[in-house]
């Protein structure tokens, strides 16, 4: 199943871009994606928060078009919805005053074939998804598993030729998504379930590398294609042996080195630094005071070093992220040997106190932060307080609207906190405080 350049191909996109918005509203939220799926292929595109994965799905179904770009399905430009897709969405979308029968029977509601026809492929789709008996059941008395399953047989039972897969497992337990997954791959692997292609977007390296035979890699803000990976042969996948866990450690190596080239990751191996933002700012990530004080005192009990993978057990990888690159941009931890660890000045943070803290940020901050070091210089070139809608009007020139507000929040919590400046809200003003 990993190889299938002589395959046929059956979908690609050529130089998508998507744009919403307009004016100093407009947001590129995908940017030049190229990518080709061939039949027998199991595709999963992987990215954190703002990479867009959702968005591209959409693009490539039709449910939205492309601003930019092309999709083409059989080599023909996709005009409108994709009739030859069925999507499974991360939540259940069931009718609750049907019954689990009329939720599959509603991906053929348009359908022309004969009624008995549609019958038989009802049934076979409830059996081969794991229903059978539970026909008459209502959503209400089934699980969140069985749900999810309802989803699925909705979507096989249009007989599908690409199957697309929006983060179908997050909303369950470990265990039920688990065992749901190993359940789908083996339906696909042998050929029992109507459909020759299968695209599933996540956020789970581990399910990536569990279940595709290419992972494609996505940056964020906007959505880029990183690199697209290979897969592992299907008896080492779902064996989760060496080859599996250093194919997850590799992926987690590039996705924590957002700013890193991933071909130099997978040659070089470990002992890779991470690549900070350039001039004229850096894109401050979306995590609060509260949770880097938490994961930082977290990993000074662990002695200063923990696994990534370790983390991510406890950490969504949306959550994992951010907290690399704010440790990483305050000069409190890196990543070495696809570990986290603590720098000196971490762990004198994680054991200090709260001024200790505050005076450690602080310092930082002016050090390392350039959107706090433009504040900074204009209160103190100034009347010692500036207004908020002058930062904006500033940072408009670097990000789009809703972007520059929420990086200017996040500077002005790290710097309210560290005791750098106050802020009135009534007035918008930000006002420097003398030592």
């Amino acid at each position: 199943m990993t190889n299938n350049k002589n395959q046929n191909l059956l979908l690609r996109s050529e130089h998508v871009w998507k744009v919403f918005g307009d004016g100093n509203e407009k947001k590129t939220i995908l940017k030049d994606m190229s990518m080709s799926v061939h039949e027998g292929e199991f595709v999963a595109i992987l990215g954190p928060s703002g990479s867009g994965k959702s968005t591209f799905l959409r693009v490539l179904s039709g449910l939205i078009p492309p601003t930019e770009g092309h999709v083409y399905m059989h080599e023909k430009e996709l005009q409108g919805i994709n009739n030859e897709v069925s999507i499974v969405f991360q939540n259940f979308a069931l009718y609750p005053w049907l019954t689990v029968r009329k939720n599959v029977a509603l991906g053929l509601l348009h359908s022309t074939i004969s009624e008995e026809e549609k019958e038989k492929r009802i049934t076979d789709a409830i059996h081969a998804i794991g229903l059978k008996g539970f026909d008459d059941a209502f959503p209400r008395e089934i699980s969140g598993g069985m749900k999810q399953r309802v989803g699925f047989a909705r979507a096989l039972v249009v007989q599908p030729t690409i199957l697309m897969m929006d983060e179908p497992f997050s909303a369950l337990d470990v265990l039920t998504a688990e065992n749901l997954r190993h359940e789908l791959l083996t339906l696909w692997l042998e050929k029992k379930i109507p459909t020759k292609t299968i695209i599933m977007v996540t956020h789970n390296i581990d399910e990536a590398v569990s279940m595709a035979d290419k992972v494609c890699i996505l940056s964020s803000n906007p959505g880029e294609i990183r690199v697209e990976l290979e897969g592992l042969p299907v008896e080492t996948r779902m064996q989760k042996g060496s080859d599996h866990t250093e194919l997850v450690d590799s992926i987690y190596q590039i996705m924590t080195n957002p700013k890193k080239n991933p071909q130099t990751i997978l040659h070089d191996g470990n002992h890779i630094p991470i690549t900070l933002e350039e001039s004229p700012y850096q894109v401050l990530p979306q995590i609060g005071i509260s949770k880097l004080k938490a994961y930082i005192k977290k990993l000074m009990l662990q002695g200063g070093k923990e696994s990534i993978r370790e983390l991510n057990t406890n950490i969504s990888l949306d959550d994992l992220l951010p907290l690399i690159e704010m440790m990483d941009i305050l000069g409190l931890g890196g990543v070495e040997e696809n570990r986290l660890f603590l720098t000196e000045l971490g762990d004198a943070y994680a054991h200090g106190n709260t001024e200790e803290e505050k005076q450690i940020l602080k310092k930082q901050l002016i050090a390392n932060v350039s959107l706090i070091q433009f504040i900074m210089q204009q209160l103190e070139d100034g009347k010692h307080t500036i207004h908020t809608s002058d930062v904006l009007k500033h940072l408009h020139a670097y990000f789009p609207h809703q972007d520059a507000i929420i990086q200017l929040k996040t500077a002005l919590t790290m710097g309210i906190y560290a005791g750098l400046f106050s802020y009135n809200r009534q007035t918008g003003r930000i006002s420097l405080i003398e030592n």
